[in-house]
């Protein structure tokens, strides 16, 4: 019986179909996968990078403005802590849909060529003989056993094999911590230059977090076929969709228990979070400044772009006023007198790499107030990072104008300040500002 071969599954397809979900109080908006991975070509930022800073800033905003809650200390210690995992989880999306949109530019073309070999035997299959061993071939096919010293891992896709070992400590249950085990395996994809291999990795991760151990089980041979890693993929959304704000309130949301006790585990993608934060999270920051009459937000890139502020004032509603970058945002040298404006900056076209002078968001936000003409009184403001070496400068302006009083709201913990910027970073802006300073 002869039988059209097409591929069993065009993940790429797939993917530039996902949606993510986000809200805030009652404003909710859709983020495609372009969009949510993305990076603005001006700042090498994205959608992901800025959303846990987001609901950080909201969440304190909310504790500091809302009726009195008791041990406000606490509270914000365990939204940071929520904000933390919230972030890890964000850093493990990203690598994991990057990595499966890379494997399934390689699974496109393995696939043609077992289809096209296959294709010429399938129309004289009347045994139905071809047609199992296709539909063998298209299955990730994986094993797990012990063995000395820790676990063993067999997989199969495609006549591809790989099987590598994983040490463990503890002989009493080698699948006590499957965060541990997701580590050894995101490790494993980070170094193989396969892309058939990486999609097995990636599959067992994807059934281990979804279904925890009976997903992989000890000493018994497992199959997947890809047609059902459609369903796989699609209980993933299901689970991501439904962590909303109230990760980085005060409760952690009730999510499905194998999903909810590994992305909640200290030791979760713990490397991959690390890397990614060293890597890529080095200038976001997202900050909220509030007085009893207005509400301003920042975001820490270049502005040029506008897809960014159009997906946050959806998700703020009509509350918030954006502050970007305008002529009169300031970079002051050292001595705390002098200082040029992005006017000044703008006419001399640097490169990129002197951006970082200008894209802060308190300074952003202290044009914001002089254009406004709020000079006086008292203006609160939250940030999701510690004040950079240009943001504390005038900082200090202001404090010793004495006209207009800044409480600031910064982390308690885990941030430090600088973001990034080096000594030789600030000498270089530095001596690039008097420069145009003509001094």
């Amino acid at each position: 019986m002869y039988r059209k071969l097409e591929l069993p599954l065009d993940i790429l397809s797939s993917l530039e179909k996902n949606v993510f979900n986000f809200k805030y109080k009652d404003n909710f908006i859709n983020v495609n996968l372009t969009e949510f991975l993305h990076r603005l070509e001006d700042d090498s930022i994205s959608f992901i990078d800025i959303i846990s800073d987001f609901y950080y800033a909201q969440a304190v905003y909310e504790l500091s403005t809302g009726e009195e809650v008791q041990n406000k200390n606490k509270s914000l210690e365990i939204i940071s802590k929520n904000r933390d995992k919230y972030d890890k989880l964000l850093t493990f999306i990203r690598f994991y849909y990057l990595e499966l949109i890379e494997c399934a530019k390689e699974l496109k073309i393995e696939f043609s060529k077992v289809i096209d070999r296959y294709t010429r035997y399938l129309e004289h299959d009347i045994s139905g003989r071809y047609t199992r061993q296709l539909d063998y071939m298209t299955s990730v096919k994986y094993n797990c056993y012990k063995s000395d010293g820790g676990l063993s891992i067999r997989c199969a896709f495609l006549h591809k094999v790989v099987q590598y070992q994983i040490p463990f400590s503890s002989d009493s249950n080698l699948y006590e911590n499957i965060a541990d085990f997701t580590n050894y395996l995101i490790t494993s994809i980070q170094y193989s230059p396969n892309n058939i291999n990486k999609f097995q990795h990636l599959v067992i991760i994807l059934k281990l977090l979804l279904y925890g151990n009976e997903s992989v089980p000890l000493g018994r041979s497992s199959s997947l076929e890809i047609d059902e890693f459609n369903v796989l993929h699609q209980k993933f959304q299901e689970e991501l969709s439904s962590i909303s704000e109230s990760q980085l309130k005060y409760v952690t949301p009730a999510i499905s228990d194998e999903f909810g006790k590994i992305i909640n585990r200290e030791n979760f993608a713990q490397e991959l979070h690390t890397k990614g934060i060293n890597k890529n999270k080095k200038f976001n920051c997202y900050a909220v400044a509030y007085d009893v009459t207005t509400k301003y937000y920042a975001i820490n890139y270049f502005d040029k772009n506008n897809k960014l502020h159009k997906k946050f004032q959806k998700l703020l509603g009509n509350e918030y006023i954006p502050a970007k970058i305008t002529n009169d945002v300031r970079y002051y040298l050292q001595d705390k007198r002098r200082y040029i404006t992005y006017e000044q900056f703008e006419a001399i076209k640097l490169t990129k790499d002197f951006n970082r002078m200008f894209s802060c968001c308190e300074r952003k936000l202290f044009a914001k107030f002089r254009d406004d003409n709020k000079l006086d009184g008292e203006m609160n403001l939250i940030v999701t990072k510690k004040p950079c070496e240009y943001c504390s400068r005038e900082l200090d302006v202001i404090e010793n104008k004495g006209s207009l009083k800044i409480n600031l709201k910064v982390p308690t913990q885990g941030i430090e300040q600088g973001q990034g910027l080096r000594h030789k970073d600030i000498e270089k802006h530095d001596t690039e500002a008097k420069k145009i300073l003509g001094k």
